[in-house]
């Protein structure tokens, strides 16, 4: 359930790109053509975490290894699971040095649960580029890989009705602290259903149910 929804896609707005190759060797010393490479902020990758798993349920800690290499363990606390860390690292950035170590750090290791992992099957197009920023009005994008065209792709797997039914089964259950029929309600899920229930719960309504799903694994 939260792991489909870490993985979702991020609205195109949120994706940027920056030049990976260029042609300035073929070009004279200056680079006029280069390869773009998608991002998202370390913020994006924060605010996901805030409205998946919730502002305390996932913990980032740092370390530096004997060479300088920044490490970010992880932690995120999924239901009924507990706690799981993943770790990555990464070096000094040219532009930000440290800091920008340590947002890097901080995003490989969210790659690991999934977050913006997508943003490596992006196509290694080359766009016209100034040798400071592209020069382009649109920038090419996988099938899938806006948070739009997921949601459409993703929209004739669930039915809607279905889904109402199934929220109204679970807040009840919620509410009255029912962790089996909690528990049932949402076995009889997909993985993807499982998602789109859990987004229409309010913050209070998770954190009920983190408490069921620890009780009925228990």
């Amino acid at each position: 359930m939260i792991t489909a929804l870490l993985k979702r896609p991020f609205p195109k707005e949120r994706v940027h790109f920056r030049a990976g190759a260029t042609n300035a060797k073929r070009n004279n010393g200056k680079a006029t053509k280069a390869i773009a490479l998608a991002y998202i902020d370390a913020r994006d990758v924060m605010d996901r975490l805030d409205e998946v798993a919730g502002s305390e349920y996932w913990q980032d800690s740092y370390s530096e290894t004997s060479s300088g290499r920044v490490i970010c363990t992880l932690k995120i606390n999924f239901p009924g699971i507990g706690w799981i860390a993943k770790s990555d690292g990464a070096g000094d950035t040219g532009t930000e040095g440290e800091k920008g170590a340590i947002s890097d750090a901080f995003k490989r290791a969210a790659v690991k649960f999934g977050i913006g992992r997508y943003l490596y099957s992006f196509p290694n197009e080359w766009y016209d580029y100034d040798g400071w920023k592209f020069v382009v009005s649109e920038f090419k994008f996988p099938k899938g890989a806006t948070e739009k065209e997921w949601k459409l792709s993703q929209s004739h797997k669930i039915d809607k009705e279905v889904m109402q039914q199934s929220l109204i089964a679970l807040v009840e259950a919620i509410n009255e602290e029912d962790e089996a029929r909690a528990k049932e309600t949402m076995n009889e899920l997909s993985e993807d259903e499982q998602g789109y229930v859990w987004r229409l719960l309010s913050t209070k309504q998770k954190e009920i149910a983190r408490v069921l799903a620890k009780k009925a694994a228990a």
